[in-house]
């Protein structure tokens, strides 16, 4: 073979070398990596810590003298979930607000529709009550409304401002009674508006 010959074939196989690895990078796919935004769309669990105020007032107006309409200084709820699609989520709320009184607290299963990226209202119902010595063992329906705005700033973590309305059915308790207790038995129901701040991780 010719040096001429030789000199042709080297240079074949070398543009056939450059063609193969010009279609192996035509034909890789490189990994796609959402946005924050995009993340939190995503179907999955979900944890939130709410802190936030709370303002009771009573519903029919004849509540006892240890449960006047107040204004709490701290509330706290913790809300793990599951986001189920683009639009929907669920979650249990357990939520504890402190009171002249004792403390308020309330169990919900709550529905949550995400309106515009971190954007949402929920609604829930459960079970709640107050825990202090006037009154023990009290009980009843609770449901609660719910509009909050998460910011994502991360993939992780997201954080964002929440408004929370909340009816709590009558309850009826007091004291135990006795022949030296005379305590009465209270049956009265009331709403709540709280203010609060969310911290979620997913």
């Amino acid at each position: 073979m010719t040096f001429r010959g030789l000199s042709l074939a080297l240079g074949f196989l070398v543009l056939g070398w450059g063609a193969g690895v010009e279609a192996a990078s035509v034909d890789r796919i490189s990994e796609w990596e959402p946005s924050a935004t995009e993340a939190w769309a995503e179907k999955g669990f979900r944890i939130q810590l709410r802190f936030g105020t709370d303002s009771v007032s009573n519903v029919d107006g004849r509540a006892p003298g240890w449960f006047t309409p107040e204004y709490s200084p701290f509330s706290f709820t913790a809300e793990p979930g599951i986001r189920l699609s683009r639009w929907f989520s669920v979650s249990a709320s357990l939520r504890y607000s402190l009171a002249t009184s004792g403390i308020r607290w309330s169990n919900t299963a709550d529905l949550s529709f995400h309106l515009f990226h971190g954007l949402y209202v929920a609604a829930g119902v459960g079970y709640g009550g107050v825990m202090g010595r006037p009154c023990e063992g009290g009980g009843g329906l609770v449901t609660i409304g719910r509009a909050a705005w998460l910011f994502p700033l991360g993939q992780v973590f997201a954080t964002g401002p929440a408004v929370q309305w909340e009816w709590q059915d009558r309850l009826r308790c007091g004291g135990p009674r006795s022949e030296k207790d005379r305590s009465p038995r209270y049956d009265f129901g009331f709403r709540s508006s709280s203010l609060g701040w969310t911290l979620a991780w997913r």
